[in-house]
């Protein structure tokens, strides 16, 4: 059963999610209409990386609150900053992180939040139901034959 402290944990995380798809769509803008099309704004590696990171613990704390603990902004910097570095030495993803796929990752760190949100949700609103109708009902004893 999910009490009033779960839905608020569950609304918080809602938000912080809809806070990443903020940040994400943050990354590009639009301009106008006709031939300008869309204009994107370039990011450096360890810019992308560390959005990337926080799309992803954002995607995984609902169902893994401690990555909230181990993930802090400090550490999230210091692993798209070092990180970054190395491929920049290699040429490692010089064409971004995300690629063509950039989209499609924002929507799964929305997607998949909420949907986790839903099923847990759901799950809990189904036990409580069958929980109140197992206590309404009463068995009716069969009446004896005298």
């Amino acid at each position: 059963m999910i009490d009033e402290n779960e839905l608020n944990r569950l609304a918080t995380k809602a938000q912080q999610a809809d806070a990443a798809a903020t940040e994400q769509a943050a990354v590009t803008e639009q301009t106008g209409t006709g031939d300008q099309g869309i204009q994107t704004i370039e990011l450096t590696l360890d810019a992308e990386m560390a959005m990337m990171l926080n799309m992803i613990l954002n995607m995984l704390k609902p169902a893994l609150p401690s990555l909230e603990q181990i993930y802090t902004p400090p550490v999230i910097q210091a692993l798209s900053e070092s990180t970054a570095a190395v491929c920049n030495k290699h040429g490692w993803l010089q064409n971004g992180l995300a690629g063509k796929f950039a989209e499609e990752l924002a929507l799964g760190a929305i997607v998949i939040p909420v949907g986790l949100a839903t099923y847990k949700g759901v799950t809990a609103d189904i036990a409580y139901n069958k929980a109140a109708q197992t206590t309404q009902e009463k068995p009716v004893e069969p009446a004896k034959a005298e």
